[in-house]
């Protein structure tokens, strides 16, 4: 006859191939008193995420069998039997589980091996079925699942400042047939109840190339080491990217792209503190009906961010949260809010309206934005939070989560401003067509017309602030003879003199013997300027 080759399981350790054995062993029967009933009725009580969770969970503990409690090890946490010389019948009552808790209370779990059965057991305690009064201990341990299963019990119900059931668990997928498991079966028998409120099941990091990290493979890094090569901030942000619910990856280029998201991050907090150096909430604030448009619309804008991030982090959706403030700052703020700012900051008068109402909006924004980002970015925004002049704690991981202010939500002005944005989009893109065929270098060196039928009365309610939106010099609206969806935008080169205060175009520039390079809106914020500072 040939050679049968199969396979044959091997010891893990030595990898000499295994025996099987048959003997006694201590089992928890799952269906004893409907332990797996009530176990599986409770599943639905605990806010499992992902939300797949919950079938995994369910289908195992469906089908799972009597669960094998003891294990043949030199080493770990007792079982605590104890056996009768004379006919080996078990001993495991109230008294004797009493006496080994109390020696494990006062002396730890190593004295059941220091000590005897007699020194453990009470005084005339006897086999209950042969009446024998010596006994030998069980040299089997427990578990490691049922022992690290009833953490909740070692843990939440024997320490004063937790509670019962715990906020949540967090662990890899394979812990839906391990911890989590043992978890709520020893729970259920315990205390009638789930011990977790929350169950959040992450994926396993794995390098660039999806490969698993490991020794043998050289491709493992510590956090440690992440920490000392970017620093904690930069790597928590990337943590907080990360869709943990599948495996997340490392590599030195994913940690670039973070190191450049958490410097777009970072510049926008030193814009906010920039621009916020002589502003003092109590003297410059200005009320929110007196504000520009632009900047009752950010505020709306903020509200909505901070609803959005809230319950981001009430889900653990950190991912989310990171997306979110990501494109808050590169996008709203970076590229459109900021960008349209800086002419009103740097060329309006020192206390206008104009520039104090940005301040004001800024200034909401900063301390949003510096309290949501704090779970996340620990050293930043308490760096950032020191600069403040008003602040109501002394630290930023002090003070209170902010509150969505009802009276800033206006979903009318933000559906206004997204047809704005929309617009401002086909001239920007104009605009950047003229720019690449020279026929401007700077924005403001340009002034643009707009043709439309539909939109036409929409964009004359705006017409003063248009060049502003634009970053134009100037701004014509034509009515459209045609009806239609499409505006036209033609891009020609600004009428008059740049002004070299405010770089803006005027055909009033050199009209003023005194300011002869000034626009008119310059000479009145310097003759102000002037004015203020000799009556002082």
């Amino acid at each position: 006859g040939g050679t049968l080759i199969h396979s044959y399981p091997h010891c893990w350790r030595c990898k000499k191939p295994v025996i099987f054995r048959a003997t006694e062993q201590w089992f928890i029967s799952v269906d004893h008193k409907n332990l797996r009933a009530r176990a599986l009725s409770s599943i639905d009580e605990v806010k499992w995420i992902p939300d797949w969770g919950r079938s995994r969970i369910r289908g195992m503990v469906g089908v799972r069998p009597d669960w094998c409690i003891s294990r043949q090890r030199a080493w770990g946490v007792p079982l605590p039997v104890f056996y009768c010389k004379k006919c080996h019948h078990y001993l495991a009552s109230k008294g004797s589980l009493k006496a080994v808790k109390e020696l494990m209370k006062r002396e730890g779990s190593d004295s059941w091996f220091k000590k005897e059965a007699d020194e453990i057991l009470p005084q005339g305690a006897r086999c209950s079925e042969c009446g024998g009064g010596n006994f030998e201990k069980e040299t089997d341990i427990l578990d490691v699942w049922f022992e690290s299963g009833v953490s909740h019990q070692a843990v939440l119900t024997t320490r004063e400042e937790l509670s019962y059931p715990s906020d949540l668990y967090l662990e890899g997928s394979d812990q839906h047939r391990g911890w989590f498991q043992s978890s709520l079966l020893t729970a259920i028998g315990c205390e009638e109840r789930p011990p977790y409120k929350s169950v959040l099941t992450h994926g396993f990091m794995v390098d660039g190339e999806g490969k698993k990290m490991s020794k043998s493979l050289g491709n493992l890094i510590s956090s440690e080491e992440m920490v000392e090569r970017r620093g904690a901030d930069i790597t928590r942000l990337w943590v907080a990217s990360e869709n943990y619910q599948e495996d997340v990856a490392y590599s030195d280029e994913i940690m670039e792209r973070m190191q450049e998201a958490y410097r777009r991050i970072r510049n926008t907090f030193r814009y906010l503190l920039g621009n916020l150096y002589d502003f003092d909430l109590q003297k410059n604030e200005i009320k929110y009906n007196e504000m520009l448009e632009i900047d009752r619309w950010v505020l709306s804008q903020l509200q909505g961010l901070l609803d959005k991030v809230t319950n981001a982090y009430h889900s653990f959706s950190f991912y989310q949260f990171y997306h979110l403030v990501h494109n808050f700052c590169a996008i709203q703020l970076s590229s459109f809010y900021f960008d349209i700012l800086k002419d009103r900051l740097y060329t309006q008068g020192k206390d206008s309206l104009e520039r104090r109402s940005a301040q004001t909006a800024l200034y909401e924004i900063l301390l949003v934005l510096v309290k949501i980002m704090a779970p996340i970015l620990p050293y930043t925004t308490e760096e950032v939070w020191n600069y403040l002049s008003s602040k109501e704690e002394e630290s930023v991981h002090l003070s209170d989560w902010p509150k969505i202010n009802e009276r800033f939500v206006n979903k009318k002005l933000e559906e206004r401003w997204e047809r704005l944005i929309s617009i401002r989009e086909m001239v920007l893109t104009s605009l950047e067509k003229a720019r690449k065929e020279k026929r401007i270098g700077n924005s403001l060196e340009a002034e643009v017309e707009i043709h439309s039928k539909k939109e036409y009365e929409f964009l004359k309610e705006y017409e003063k602030n248009l060049p502003a939106l634009f970053i134009v010099s100037g701004i014509r609206l034509v009515l459209a003879e045609e009806e239609g969806e499409e505006i036209v935008v033609k891009v020609g080169k600004a009428s008059g003199e740049k002004c070299s205060r405010c770089w803006n175009y005027s055909t009033e520039v050199g009209k003023s013997k005194e300011h002869s390079t000034l626009c008119p809106r310059c000479i009145r914020v310097i003759k102000k300027y002037y004015q203020e500072k000799v009556g002082k």
